[in-house]
């Protein structure tokens, strides 16, 4: 049986006018149990079509309800980050248009007219966040239109079932019920571990469905190095520049010409702008795109990018302002293991035998690259710096010069490995500033730091959220700016002991 016939007249009608006529895997699944009013998990790839496959039961249960009933919300539309919200505004309009369905968003970026407007006259549908949902329960104008909820959608809800927001939704979730009685539930994800647990979090274990699509995916990988051509020597030329980076504007130029649209990812966003001068200079529809461009732009960009106008953006792929800074190891923990290792009677005093011997086992099995691949697969992470000269110190520094931001820290927060605030007392070294091979500075969107806390944690490798990625420059502990070292005090002690 066709999944569509599941859905009333009016929604059949305008799937028909914007062109679907036969429905994708999750939706041929997935629809029949929803319309049916079903609480349900749906793990399936991106581009297969998961919004429609929820959205379109939420529709046609609002469409076929009493307009005269519709005083209040009918449906919540969860998205973990205020990005989107915009996003899947734009893309869920066009229904609401057709199908007579009021659709609004709401997160700390909504305006105060805005706000005072939902209160008083609801969308049918609303597109926020967990945070936000929190704040609504508050407002009295604003309880009696949750009330009337019979629908909540929670997207990506695999990086809220592991996070810390992820028990604030469970929190919001079950006052929301509280408010209105039971409702629908259902969760979207493109990838989910333990989909029963998932299903819990998200119903509060009282009754759901899965359905899991594994469509395949077709990814390639390939490295390259442009070779210099006599092309690229008259390129370098016309952008003022040399050879070697005119053959990268060469190469990308290609490729992006190559294809429909491209994301081009650089490192910073000043390498972001210098290269978006370049492209504009020869003329090529390409854009930079950033958080320091105003909302305007940024906006505007993006709806060219999405309409074809442009056939590429380059993004700086480093820190952002509103990171979460994560560190691993600790500081000085390679400094002080070859302490230990070096001068082994003199700290035979002050530092344990377990804390000795966990220094220089930890000396011994330097697992830097293991911990930064266990993070880098485990969440988002933006940028990453490893610690040597000028310790952890000089890695957040670097971090955040690397994007042109600052870095806030508070320095009781950062994981100390055994012994090391010993060992390094007792050659009157400042930890946080001493060679710290092994130590990793992570920048995290907030919505991934518990999930890849807890892949470090699994690896037994020491790590701790300590801070903020934030507007500015320079590093800042425990807010006093500090600025690392010129030479780094490892090794003038070293040195000063005529041990090398």
């Amino acid at each position: 049986m066709d999944a569509f016939t599941a859905l009333g007249e009016s929604v059949r009608r305008a799937l028909s006018e914007r062109g679907f006529t036969t429905p994708t895997e999750p939706q041929r699944r997935a629809i029949p149990p929803l319309a049916a009013g079903e609480n349900a998990l749906v793990i399936a790839p991106t581009g297969t079509g998961k919004t429609e496959t929820a959205m379109l039961p939420v529709f046609d249960a609002i469409v076929r309800s009493d307009p005269e009933e519709r005083d209040g919300l009918s449906a919540l539309y969860i998205t973990p980050l205020r990005a989107l919200n915009r996003d899947m505004r734009q893309r869920l309009e066009w229904w609401g248009e057709t199908l007579d369905v009021e659709i609004d968003v709401r997160h700390g970026d909504t305006t105060q007219y805005q706000r005072q407007k939902q209160a008083n006259d609801p969308p049918d549908v609303l597109v926020t966040t967990p945070e936000t949902l929190q704040a609504m329960l508050t407002g009295k104008k604003l309880r009696r239109a949750l009330s009337d909820v019979r629908h909540v959608v929670v997207d990506e809800v695999h990086e809220l079932a592991s996070a810390k927001r992820g028990a604030q939704l469970t929190v919001g979730l079950e006052r929301l019920r509280e408010l209105a009685g039971p409702f629908q539930r259902i969760g979207l994800s493109a990838t989910v571990g333990s989909p029963a647990e998932v299903g819990k979090f998200l119903t509060g274990d009282r009754g759901f469905e899965i359905v899991e699509v594994d469509v395949g995916s077709d990814v390639s990988f390939t490295v390259t190095h442009p070779e210099v051509t006599p092309e690229d020597e008259q390129l370098a030329g016309q952008l003022a520049t040399d050879a070697e980076i005119a053959s990268h504007v060469r190469a990308i130029r290609d490729i992006v010409r190559e294809h429909e649209s491209t994301l081009v990812f650089v490192n910073t966003r000043q390498t972001a702008e210098a290269l978006g001068s370049r492209f504009k200079t020869l003329d090529e529809p390409i854009e930079v795109h950033h958080g320091s461009l105003s909302k305007d732009v940024r906006i505007d960009v993006e709806d060219r990018f999405k309409a074809g106008d442009l056939d590429a953006l380059v993004r700086p792929d480093g820190a952002r302002v509103g990171d979460r800074v994560v560190v691993t190891t600790g500081p000085a923990v390679a400094a002080t293991a070859l302490l230990a290792t070096l001068f082994a009677d003199r700290l035979r005093g002050a530092v344990s035998e377990d804390e000795f011997a966990a220094a220089t086992e930890r000396f011994r099995d330097q697992t830097v690259v293991r911990d930064a691949l266990t993070a880098a697969a485990a969440g988002p992470v933006t940028a990453m710096h490893g610690a040597t000269e000028g310790g952890v110190y000089g890695a957040l520094t670097a971090l955040g010069r690397a994007a042109a931001v600052g870095v806030e820290i508070s320095q009781d927060r950062v994981p100390v490995q055994p012994g090391v605030d010993a060992t390094c007392a007792v050659f009157g070294i400042d930890p946080w500033t001493a060679l710290s091979v092994g130590t990793l500075v992570l920048s995290v969107d907030p919505a991934g730091v518990d999930q890849i806390l807890d892949a470090l944690a699994a690896e037994s490798v020491p790590a701790a959220d300590v801070g903020e990625v934030v507007d500015g420059s320079g590093l800042t502990v425990d807010g006093e700016t500090v600025e690392p070292p010129d030479c780094d005090p490892f090794w003038t002690t070293i040195e000063e002991d005529a041990v090398l």
